[in-house]
């Protein structure tokens, strides 16, 4: 799955405290069965997504946003020496826009 995205717009102030997570996905883990295989590839992670925050007043500094990419999946190690495995590749970072006295 992706972040996602959150808009919140408000005439006045944005008040209150906690935090609002947009973040990606791990990768999957790559595992072997009873069957050796030659490769192990672990799944690529999905990218953060974007957080839109827009006030008539001022946003409150307690508020935190959370747009990371998530961890690229692992690999699973062979008993064969020809073998190759790689991690799965890390989601992107989202974006985080606050504005602070626009008209709404």
């Amino acid at each position: 799955y992706t972040g996602g995205l959150f808009v919140l717009a408000a005439s006045g102030d944005i008040l209150g405290s906690g935090s609002i997570d947009c973040s990606g996905g791990n990768g999957g883990y790559a595992s072997f069965t009873s069957t050796e295989v030659l490769y192990s590839y672990g799944g690529g992670a999905s990218g953060g997504g974007r957080i839109i925050l827009l006030a008539g007043g001022t946003i409150s500094s307690s508020i935190s946003c959370n747009v990371n990419g998530g961890s690229g999946g692992g690999r699973a190690g062979s008993k064969n020496l020809n073998s190759s495995a790689y991690n799965g590749g890390r989601g992107q970072h989202g974006t985080i826009t606050k504005v602070e006295g626009v008209a709404v």
